[in-house]
């Protein structure tokens, strides 16, 4: 009969344990395909409770709610999560109203935004064609004077 020795680690929401005869042993256990012992992420435990309660059940992955000293059962509740405010149906569909008249009140806003900006830009536009028609105005009666005035060559 082989020798277990007792292993941890945690996964999502819970805190795994195995009795295996070796550390790879533990990872097929565990499912794991890469060697998370040489990470630090799991080890072999100490707590004479957890290699207790794995030596009964040699090779089933037993788990536990993470951060709880609780008892490795093979199935186990999720963790309580203490202090977190419980919603009514009336507080919920507040905060719903809530949370709707700000979405709109962004919109809102982000749409004027976008016209003010808009705007602003059509009357830069405008004025930078208005500076192109002048430009292009000073160009033709500049270079008319030049073609007018240019004294004609004779062969």
């Amino acid at each position: 009969m082989p020798k277990f020795k007792t292993f941890t680690t945690e996964q999502g929401f819970f805190e795994l344990a195995v009795a295996a005869p070796s550390r790879a042993a533990a990872l097929r256990a565990w499912g794991m395909k890469h060697d998370i012992f040489g990470q630090g992420l799991a080890r072999e435990s100490q707590d004479n409770n957890v290699i207790a309660a794995a030596l009964a059940r040699p090779g089933i992955v037993l788990r536990r709610p993470l951060g709880s000293k609780g008892p490795f059962r093979v199935e186990s509740d999720l963790p309580v999560v203490k202090n977190v405010p419980r919603k009514t149906p009336e507080t919920t569909q507040s905060t719903k109203m809530a949370d709707r008249e700000k979405a709109a009140n962004a919109l809102k806003e982000l749409d004027e935004t976008y016209r003010r900006r808009l705007a602003a830009l059509q009357d830069e536009l405008h004025g930078v064609q208005t500076q192109i028609r002048e430009v292009s105005r000073a160009w033709k009666d500049r270079r008319r004077q030049f073609t007018t005035s240019r004294p004609k060559v004779r062969r």
